[in-house]
C-alpha cells in the first residue's frame, strides 16, 4: 500500500489544485481530499512550497496522512473486534474510505477517541456496560466538560456499538439504555447587542494596549465574523487586497471577501494591521475582564464577536444566503439561528408593548 499527496482536480479562477491524499492498494487507488489549495509550482515531491503558509500547510497534511496511514492500517482480525479501539478505527476508516461521514465529523470522533484511550487504554467492546458508563460518566464531570461535550462522547461511543450490533459483534447497546447520560441541549449563543458594543468601543479608546488590541481585535470580529483562528493568521499583505479583506477562514477554507472601509477600516488601523498575537484560552481570560470593565453581565469569549456579527447581519435584513457567505458557512444550517433569535427578540420586544 502506498499512501502520498498529489495535486488532483480542476484548475480553479486562480490557477490552483486541491491537495489530495491518494490511497494505492495494488490496482485500487482511492483519494481524499484535504481541501488545501495551491498552485502547481508550489507543490514538489508531496510538499507544499514557495508559498506563504508552507509551514503551517505542511503541517496540516502531515497530520492529515498521519490519520489516512493509521486508518488504513488496521486488519480486520479476531483482535479487531474485541479491542474497542481497534474495532473503532476500523468503522472510521470505512466511514473516511467511503465518504459518508463529514471530515469534521471524523476529525471530532478522532478527538473523543484519543482523549478515551488516555483515560482507558486497555478496552474491550464487552467491557462497555452500565457499570462502565457510570464510571466514565462520573469522569467526565469531574473533568468540569459542559452538558453537551457530555453528551458528545456517550454519542460517539454509541455510534461505535451500533455498528458492532450491525457486524453481530455484541447484541445489546449499553450506552444507548444507559439513562443516566445527558441529553443534548441547544446551546445558548451569546451576543452582544449594539449598546454593548458601543460601549466596547469607547473602553478602547482608554484601556491599557494589551486590553485596547484586545478590545479592537474582538470589535473586528464583530463587523467581520473572524473566528479567532482567522485573527492569529491575519496578514495583511496576503489578507487586504484591492481594499477588501480576503481570507481562506482557517476552520473551513472557505473564502471570504468583505469591503474594508468605514469602521472596519478604523479598526484595522487601530491595531496597526498586525494580527491579534493572544491565544484562544489567555484570550478568553481577557475578554472576561474587559466584560467586566465595561458592565458587561454576560461571559463572553473570542466566539461571542463572531455571533455577534451574525445577529447584527440578521437584525439588519440582510438574507440568510448571504449571512451564510459572509460568516463562512458551507450551507445555511448553522446560520438559521440567528434569524430565530432575531424572531425571538421581536416576540420580547413586542410582549413588553402588549402584555
Amino acid at each position: 500500500m502506498v499512501i502520498k499527496c498529489i495535486l488532483k482536480g480542476r484548475l480553479d479562477s486562480k490557477d490552483r489544485l486541491t491537495v489530495t491524499i491518494r490511497v494505492t492498494n495494488g490496482n485500487v487507488r482511492k483519494f481524499k481530499s484535504t481541501r488545501i489549495k495551491v498552485r502547481a509550482d508550489q507543490f514538489t515531491n508531496g510538499k507544499v512550497v514557495n508559498h506563504p503558509q508552507a509551514r503551517h500547510l505542511n503541517k496540516i497534511l502531515s497530520k492529515k496522512l498521519g490519520e489516512v496511514k493509521r486508518l488504513q492500517d488496521i486488519p480486520v482480525d479476531e483482535d479487531t473486534l474485541t479491542s474497542f479501539y481497534k474495532y473503532a478505527w476500523h468503522c472510521i476508516s470505512l466511514w473516511s474510505i467511503k465518504g459518508t461521514k463529514k471530515e469534521t465529523t471524523i476529525n471530532q470522533y478522532l478527538s473523543k477517541l484519543r482523549v478515551l484511550e488516555s483515560w482507558y487504554p486497555e478496552l474491550d467492546i464487552e467491557d462497555i456496560d452500565k457499570q462502565w458508563c457510570e464510571n466514565l460518566h462520573i469522569k467526565l464531570i469531574t473533568e468540569k466538560l459542559n452538558n453537551n461535550t457530555i453528551w458528545n462522547y456517550f454519542k460517539t461511543i454509541s455510534l461505535i456499538l451500533n455498528k458492532a450490533i450491525d457486524d453481530d459483534i455484541i447484541k445489546r447497546n449499553e450506552v444507548k439504555h444507559y439513562k443516566e447520560k445527558p441529553a443534548y441541549k441547544d446551546p445558548n449563543r451569546a451576543y452582544l447587542t449594539k449598546k454593548q458594543i458601543i460601549a466596547l468601543e469607547q473602553y478602547a479608546a482608554i484601556a491599557s494596549p494589551n486590553r485596547r488590541i484586545a478590545t479592537l481585535w474582538f470589535l473586528i470580529g464583530c463587523y467581520t465574523g473572524l473566528r479567532h483562528s482567522d485573527m492569529i493568521s491575519f496578514d495583511k499583505n496576503k489578507n487586504i487586497i484591492d481594499d477588501r479583506l480576503v481570507k481562506e477562514l482557517v476552520k473551513t477554507r472557505n473564502m471570504v471577501s468583505l469591503p474594508i472601509r468605514g469602521k472596519i477600516k478604523q479598526l484595522f488601523e487601530a491595531v496597526q494591521w498586525q494580527p491579534l498575537r493572544v491565544q484562544n484560552r489567555p484570550y478568553n481570560l481577557l475578554l472576561k475582564k474587559i466584560a467586566q470593565d465595561c458592565g458587561i453581565e454576560q461571559n463572553i469569549t473570542c466566539h461571542t464577536s463572531r455571533h455577534s456579527a451574525g445577529m447584527m447581519l440578521a437584525e439588519a435584513g440582510v438574507s440568510i444566503e448571504l449571512t451564510a457567505a459572509i460568516l463562512g458557512h458551507t450551507d445555511t444550517k448553522h446560520t438559521r439561528v440567528y434569524y430565530h433569535l432575531t424572531n425571538k427578540r421581536v416576540d420580547e420586544e413586542i410582549g413588553r408593548i402588549i402584555d
